[in-house]
């Protein structure tokens, strides 16, 4: 259509008003310029058209990649018509591409305009074939036309044979992210009914969605389009083997993010979409499951490709080993993005001019002696200087054995602490139990915030929402005051203990 502007240009300067009455002496020159006028309009048209698709677009790169398979195909055609034209791929061939119409003029109110088929087409079948005659085995051969149809099949095979290929690659996932990284928000549903896959049993639990934060790894396909499988909180290159994953998957014109294989039994959508690809609809309007009759919007929610192809992808704080990052000294995670989490920290609570700190944590080890980490984070114990267990009693009236029964712990040799954690966007201080040589105990592989229920633990103290450094260091820690009343808010009443906001609670502990 761009070449209406340029041909209609071209008419008007080579075509006068003499020119045109020798030659169509029945055509009126003011029909000729107010057609070539409605041709330059056409044109800008079609560019105005492309200039407001590509500013309103939102992936440029996408639409001339449209534009080069739309034109390849176009040449495609191209090519085999003119090889039709040139009788070399049967007479068939020929006849469907030399056929013209033609309008034959109206004599009469009552006639109307009857196309005809131009009888230049058997005249230029005839013309081939004097050809042939003339020429004889010197031009247009049987041998000739074998092969240049031979050609045009292996052509053809080829292109059939590649896309083929592609088709089949991309259904396998081979263009696909291989993982990605998923934040859900903040959102929480409170009474959620869970049911047993042992015996259909049904129980009430709070919902924290972003406790399914963390990696998904691609695991094959659903209806055409990609699966991806919540990994290891623990050990985010593996899958859980007991744990039920989280899924995210394409379900009825919709992505999905679910919690069992039963068909499009959601907890957060897409909008209605034919994307093939998760990433495409990433930035999309997701909806989110509030409760039966109920759905809401979410807001912090985000997907990120966790592939590596470059030094780059890690930082520059690693190396690019099976398309995995290798960190560096002093660097930790998915893409080197943070720095080594410090081993010890102590409470930087010093308030007008008093310093109260000295209150120690470790890193804490589980009791294959291994330190632990938790959503790409350090887990940190800490280090009584008193018996927590007899504290707790007190405060809460009960024996301590209580205390290890409503915790769901019924073992004997073990000692009160408390246990500060990263779960999903928020940094939480829990009641926390190790054994006799001091490791961590319930920090297993199969670790999943969510099924081990951490919301309804005893949980002292909590980082603000949203919550995306590395570290604990520097990062505000509100003591929960009153977990029953929520007050508006999704872990009860905060208090932020007469400090600053922005000042941090930990800082790093060098004295060991």
């Amino acid at each position: 259509m761009e070449e209406e502007i340029p041909q209609a240009l071209i008419l008007l300067r080579l075509i006068t008003r003499e020119s045109l009455q020798i030659s169509y002496p029945d055509m009126s020159y003011t029909r000729f310029v107010l057609a070539c006028i409605l041709r330059l309009f056409m044109g800008y048209l079609f560019l105005l058209n492309l200039f407001l698709t590509i500013v309103q677009a939102d992936n440029v790169i996408g639409i001339f990649f449209d534009i080069l398979a739309l034109e390849f195909v176009q040449k495609l055609d191209d090519v085999s018509y003119d090889l039709s034209k040139k009788y070399m791929l049967g007479r068939r061939m020929l006849r469907a591409a030399s056929k013209e119409y033609k309008i034959q003029k109206r004599r009469s109110r009552r006639s109307r305009d009857v196309p005809t088929e131009d009888s230049s087409i058997n005249q230029e079948i005839q013309g081939f074939k004097l050809i042939r005659r003339k020429c004889g085995s010197q031009m247009y051969s049987k041998a000739g036309a074998v092969v240049v149809k031979s050609t045009m099949l292996l052509n053809l095979s080829c292109l059939l044979i590649g896309v083929s290929i592609i088709a089949s690659r991309q259904w396998n996932g081979r263009f696909w992210c291989s993982s990605i990284k998923v934040r859900l928000g903040d959102d929480i549903l409170r009474n959620a009914l869970i049911r047993s896959r042992a015996d259909s049993s049904t129980t009430e639990r709070t919902l924290v969605y972003a406790y399914f934060n963390g990696h998904y790894s691609l695991n094959g396909t659903h209806q055409g389009r990609p699966r991806y499988t919540e990994q290891n909180k623990v050990c985010p290159t593996y899958r859980y083997n007991e744990t039920i994953p989280a899924e995210i998957r394409y379900c009825n014109n919709r992505w999905d993010d679910v919690e069992y294989d039963t068909e499009c039994q959601w907890l957060l959508r897409s909008s209605k979409t034919k994307e093939f690809n998760l990433l495409d609809v990433a930035a999309s309007d997701w909806e989110v499951w509030k409760g039966r009759g109920a759905i809401g919007s979410t807001d912090g929610f985000s997907i990120a490709c966790n592939d590596v192809d470059s030094r780059a992808d890690c930082n520059y704080h690693g190396d690019v080993i099976d398309s995995t990052c290798e960190c560096h000294d002093g660097y930790t995670g998915a893409h080197c993005e943070f720095e080594m989490p410090c081993k010890y920290l102590e409470e930087d609570f010093s308030v007008d001019g008093i310093d109260s700190s000295g209150i120690e944590y470790e890193w804490s080890r589980n009791e294959d002696d291994q330190l632990i980490w938790l959503y790409d984070r350090a887990v940190y114990n800490w280090l009584p200087k008193y018996d927590l267990g007899d504290y707790l009693s007190t405060i809460y009236n009960v024996s301590k054995e209580e205390l290890k029964r409503a915790e769901g712990v019924s073992r004997q040799d073990v000692n009160f602490t408390v246990t500060g954690a990263f779960v999903g966007n928020r940094w939480v201080a829990s009641l926390g139990f190790l054994n006799q040589k001091g490791q961590s105990i319930g920090h297993d592989v199969e670790y999943h915030a969510f099924w081990r229920n951490k919301f309804a633990e005893r949980t002292f103290f909590i980082s603000g929402p949203e919550t995306n450094s590395g570290s604990i260091i520097g990062v505000d820690i509100y003591r929960i005051v009153d977990k029953a009343d929520y007050n508006g808010s999704p872990y009860g009443v905060l208090d932020l203990e007469d400090r600053k906001e922005g000042a941090g609670f930990f800082r790093c502990y060098k004295g060991r």
